[in-house]
């Protein structure tokens, strides 16, 4: 149960994704998105600018929070470089063993079989959990013309580690703590939000960039403090 009362302007399918927990990654984000009082007008003035026709708006913008969340983890540097090369050929050697062993087995399926359910759904599949094998692959294939197996994902992701492993003896390494600071954490997003606004919205939209990052952040931001924050790139 969300902790405050739904905002009357919030997505209704946010709001339901919320009250059924539909939505594991994110659902802390998800709660501050239907309930913060901050996000009231932002969620008025987002449904004004959204076409009539799309109801996913709430939804996409939800996904995309949990994607610059999860962009902005941790990245400092902290295995010597012997030790990072030894630990990317583990990896590698690791997913093509896996490969190998579930390959023409009954692990052997296409990537959107091993998709949670919620990611479907904040893709753009609603009831994908109600779905059988049949209608989950038909669905599928209309969201991506193509998709790659299990074993294929897993041989790319050897190939990239062990790419990765024989360039981390030379390869220049970032070790720069500022990257961990919570003032980089809230300039990459709100500057991550604000070019997402102008892609989906078509403008920047810099008042209500401030109060999904109060909401979001726990800070306290205003129209003025974002369009400064904004003034340069990620």
């Amino acid at each position: 149960m969300a902790t405050h009362p739904y905002l009357p302007s919030a997505p209704a399918d946010l709001v339901t994704a919320h009250r059924e927990r539909q939505i594991a990654k994110g659902y802390p984000q998800l709660e501050l998105l239907v309930t913060h009082p901050d996000m009231q007008l932002a969620w008025q003035e987002l449904s004004k600018r959204a076409k009539p026709e799309d109801t996913a708006y709430g939804m996409r913008l939800f996904g995309e929070i949990v994607a610059i969340l999860h962009r902005l983890r941790p990245t400092m540097v902290t295995l010597r470089r012997s030790e990072e090369k030894s630990k990317l050929m583990g990896i590698a050697t690791q997913a093509g063993a896996l490969a190998k062993a579930i390959e023409n087995g009954p692990f052997d399926k296409q990537a959107y079989e091993y998709f949670p359910v919620d990611i479907m759904e904040i893709n753009g599949i609603a009831d994908w959990r109600m779905q059988d094998s049949l209608s989950r692959a038909a669905l599928a294939y209309d969201l991506l013309r193509v998709w790659a197996s299990f074993p294929e994902m897993l041989r790319e992701l050897a190939a990239q580690a062990e790419k990765q492993a024989h360039e981390a003896m030379s390869r220049p390494r970032v070790v720069d703590r500022q990257l961990g600071s919570e003032s980089y954490r809230q300039l990459y997003f709100v500057r991550a939000l604000t070019q997402y606004m102008t892609k989906d919205f078509g403008s920047p939209l810099y008042g209500t960039v401030a109060r999904i990052a109060s909401s979001i952040l726990g800070i306290g931001l205003t129209k003025e403090d974002v369009e400064k924050m904004t003034r340069g790139s990620i």
